[in-house]
């Protein structure tokens, strides 16, 4: 699998010798639909461009927008596009994600969604979580394979603190910094879940019982094999989440 890392501009120049496939985090919508970008190094980039629609204005204009994106595509060879769009649909942006897989399908570029705009794309690979907290991993990347053909795995890490009996499924979400310190004040043993392929703990605290799933190199290889078993050639991570595991995730595999 063709595992990209998801990192700024400052983020890249920091690797070292390490040479990941990279989608660079740069670039975001302007005012009069332009494309925005931040200083990248001199050399040509390659990798793949990650347009952010954190305070976008309204695309009125996706026509020329997307000739922006096509002229940012070639000046750095990137082979595609990903939308980092964490905002709902909306009109303006679906008409964007059309007219962008339309364009990017004829120049032979390759195009990463979010599963809500999937419906206004034909050809688009769509970015699946793979910070599962229930069921079956396996499973789970089947029927999203099943629902939207082409996926692409978005491999956040898992870092969750759950109250039982947790009847919402929800958690809360928890860093490496509060993980470690859990660990080592209350000594828990740690398990693996093989149907969510996850590390897990529990701990006691003020009469509750806390589950923690959690996610560590191992455990993010593992996801990335078994989507790789199942047809998925392309993963994301991003650079503050696995940034103490970069040597794990890009050495030799």
């Amino acid at each position: 699998m063709q595992l990209y890392l998801m990192a700024t501009p400052e983020q890249t120049r920091s690797l070292g010798r390490l040479r990941p496939p990279v989608a660079h985090i740069a670039y975001r919508i302007g005012d009069g639909s332009t494309l925005l970008r931040q200083n990248l190094p001199l050399k040509r980039q390659e990798g793949l461009l990650v347009i952010s629609d954190i305070q976008a204005p309204v695309v009125e204009q996706p026509d020329s927008l997307c000739q922006g994106v096509l002229r940012e595509l070639g000046r750095h060879n990137y082979h595609g596009v990903l939308l980092d769009f964490e905002q709902a649909p909306t009109p303006d942006r679906q008409i964007l994600v059309s007219q962008l897989d339309t364009v990017l399908q004829q120049h032979q570029k390759a195009l990463y969604l979010p599963p809500a705009y999937a419906p206004h794309s034909k050809q688009a690979t769509i970015l699946v979580n793979t910070a599962v907290s229930g069921g079956n991993f396996r499973q789970y990347l089947e029927t999203c394979k099943t629902q939207y053909g082409n996926i692409a795995l978005d491999v956040q890490r898992l870092q969750m603190d759950f109250i039982l009996p947790a009847t919402t499924g929800e958690g809360t979400s928890i860093n490496a910094e509060v993980l470690t310190s859990l660990r080592k004040k209350y000594g828990s043993t740690t398990f693996f879940s093989h149907e969510l392929c996850t590390r897990y703990f529990t701990y006691q605290q003020e009469g509750q019982t806390h589950f923690i799933l959690y996610d560590d190199g191992e455990t993010m290889l593992q996801k990335l094999r078994i989507g790789e078993s199942i047809g998925v050639k392309i993963g994301f991570c991003v650079y503050h989440e696995v940034e103490d595991l970069l040597g794990v995730l890009f050495g030799k595999r």
